[in-house]
């Protein structure tokens, strides 16, 4: 994990934001898409949903807990929590 960055998102907490802010950009690291955290349905039973609306996985990052987010970065945190275990 040489990007610094990385190793922000390696923690749950960064992974699983407590408030998704309408207008703040979010991507996923599972289909590695990159969209407004307004575009995320609501989920019952949940007070916050972290699916992505594109592939339906919890696998969102809030775009504000990291310095850029972009599709190399959310293909990084990938290969780190899928490819590297």
């Amino acid at each position: 994990m040489s990007n610094p960055a990385l190793k922000i998102c390696a923690t749950p907490n960064h992974l699983r934001p407590t408030v998704l802010k309408p207008r703040r950009m979010c991507g996923c690291f599972n289909c590695l898409t990159i969209f407004e955290a307004t575009d995320i349905p609501p989920y019952p039973g949940f007070v916050v949903n972290t699916m992505c609306p594109n592939c339906g996985q919890d696998t969102v990052l809030d775009g504000s807990t990291v310095p850029s987010l972009d599709t190399q970065l959310l293909s990084e945190i990938n290969q780190y929590w899928f490819e590297s275990k």
